[in-house]
């Protein structure tokens, strides 16, 4: 039967003539598009008529340029009345010119946040260690301990163009101190250092404190105190003061709250001089709990 132009096709030969694979033709059987002239019901053989082979190429065509079988049943049934196959046409070539509209609309919205982003600025704060020993003994004492509040276990390292500022609070003391620094190079920054890296920093001539994205990393002695974040959220120290290849770093809040700097009425904290704080005489935070008892931000 394949050896005639005029002769019924198999399906092997429909599809090299047609440019739709033997799959394709089989799928377009069962979706009611394209189905074969003929079918042995001994063998299950397919077997396409000659006029066929112009039908499949036409849905070749129509695939290829993204038309979907509702529009193909459409210009198949209407492939004698030219007028009604052009506004078929004129149709799907709309929603394709709209698809690249909205595609065009899409990447460049791509573009415009790929441009926004930037890389993470790092800040470099150099201090002598001395000055910077002396600056977290005067805090270290108002260090929160509560466990419910594992956040405020640090001390705070509020960066500015040419000031370090360390401050602890516990909700009920506030400690602040500005020890002299060396160099400052970077943008403005907060973040806190854990207390167990606080009470491990090795006395030195320099201490290199290095603030990128969410980790801070403290150097003293040649040697890197790096610090991690627990899964319950409260900063810890991982590997500190000991030379490490790969250091983990700490991944902790880097903004805090106001009260760091002023505490609010009723969190029972009075100031007595600048950069001080001492204990107030009230014996615990007010009944509305301040912003500072609601512990980091």
């Amino acid at each position: 039967m394949e050896s005639s132009s005029g002769a019924a096709r198999t399906i092997g030969r429909m599809a090299r003539e047609s440019g739709l694979s033997v799959s394709a033709l089989r799928f377009y059987d069962g979706a009611g598009v394209l189905a074969p002239a003929s079918v042995d019901p001994a063998s299950g053989y397919r077997y396409y008529a000659p006029e066929q082979v112009v039908v499949a190429r036409l849905v070749a065509s129509l695939r290829r340029v993204g038309m979907p079988l509702a529009g193909i049943r459409e210009v198949l049934a209407h492939r004698g009345d030219p007028a009604t196959v052009d506004a078929l046409l004129d149709r799907h070539l709309l929603r394709l010119e709209q698809g690249l509209a909205d595609a065009r609309r899409e990447l460049s919205s791509v573009r415009s946040l790929v441009s926004q982003e930037e890389p993470v600025p790092v800040t470099t704060v150099t201090v002598r260690g001395a000055d910077l020993a002396a600056a977290l003994r005067a805090v270290r004492f108002a260090v929160g301990t509560d466990p419910e509040l594992p956040v405020l276990s640090g001390v705070l390292l509020d960066v500015t163009p040419d000031t370090l500022t360390l401050v602890a609070t516990d909700r009920y003391r506030l400690a602040t101190a500005t020890p002299p620094v060396a160099t400052i190079d970077g943008p403005p920054v907060e973040a806190v250092l854990p207390v167990d890296l606080v009470d491990r920093i090795p006395q030195a001539e320099a201490v290199s404190i290095v603030l990128s994205g969410e980790s801070v990393q403290v150097t003293a002695a040649a040697r890197p105190c790096t610090a991690s974040r627990s899964r319950s959220g409260s900063p810890t120290t991982a590997g500190c003061c000991r030379p490490v290849t790969s250091p983990s770093r700490w991944t902790g809040p880097r903004c805090a709250p106001r009260c760091w700097r002023r505490p609010p009425a009723g969190c029972g904290v009075s100031r007595t001089a600048p950069g001080t704080t001492r204990p107030s005489s009230r014996t615990g935070p007010t009944a509305s709990a301040s912003p500072m008892a609601r512990g980091w931000r």
